[in-house]
């Protein structure tokens, strides 16, 4: 079964294409907005799966969205800031398998950002 994006990474793909500055150099404006997008909409998508349904979905299941967070990781290309999601009413706390806790330093992002670039 394929599985499209929701509304909300689509908004967010939307908004951050829109609200990018234009003075950085062109390519480590789009390494930075690319890296932010990819990771914004890869959390988006984990908190979907974690509380089983879309934003603004009604199901009687445990747990529900709590506003956003605002999180600083440094990328080679630079700092970005992301909106980390936040959920309550869980089992315990929701932490994200893609963004642990206090973790600061993508790695396996900083590798994959060069591929992209290769043809």
């Amino acid at each position: 079964m394929k599985r499209s994006l929701s509304k909300k990474s689509k908004k967010i793909i939307k908004k951050m294409m829109e609200e990018e500055r234009l003075f950085e150099h062109p390519l480590a404006l789009a390494t930075k907005v690319g890296a932010r997008m990819m990771l914004q909409v890869a959390l988006e998508e984990e908190i979907t799966a974690v509380l089983n349904r879309d934003y603004y979905e009604r199901k009687k299941v445990d747990g529900y969205r709590n506003g956003y967070k605002s999180r600083t990781i440094k990328l080679s290309c630079g700092d970005t800031t992301i909106d980390m999601p936040q959920a309550r009413g869980l089992d315990g706390p929701f932490h994200s398998f893609i963004l642990p806790p206090y973790q600061t330093r993508m790695k396996e992002l900083e590798e994959v950002i060069p591929l992209l670039y290769m043809n």
